[in-house]
């Protein structure tokens, strides 16, 4: 997680949007549709909380780690977003490929913090 918002933070768009699933695809978006949502931005900083305790499900395994993004709109005003985001990998079982066995982003869920 830390690696991912560091990513972000530098601008480097495409090597965070291959932390996601797929090499990026699990993202759902483009990289030129990643790095776009991130074109509001004239600063985007992040807190990683611990992650939580890990969970299985239809033979994958997730985590959730708490995050506080931050920074500044280029439009002036600052942004405080709080939430989860969801990192899964496949259990350890036969035939699974090394790329399903690393830990991914499997979702975000930032929202405006109240």
């Amino acid at each position: 997680m830390e690696t991912y918002f560091s990513l972000i933070e530098q601008g480097k768009y495409a090597e965070a949007r291959k932390l996601w699933g797929a090499d990026g695809e699990g993202s759902g978006m483009t990289e030129a549709a990643f790095a776009a949502q991130f074109a509001p931005y004239q600063s985007y900083h992040a807190l990683v909380g611990k992650p939580g305790d890990p969970e299985g499900g239809a033979g994958s395994i997730y985590v959730q780690v708490q995050v506080q993004a931050y920074g500044r709109l280029k439009t002036g005003p600052q942004f405080n977003l709080l939430g989860p985001v969801t990192l899964r990998r496949v259990n350890d079982v036969p035939g699974a490929t090394p790329d399903q066995l690393k830990w991914h982003i499997s979702q975000v869920e930032l929202k405006p913090a109240p």
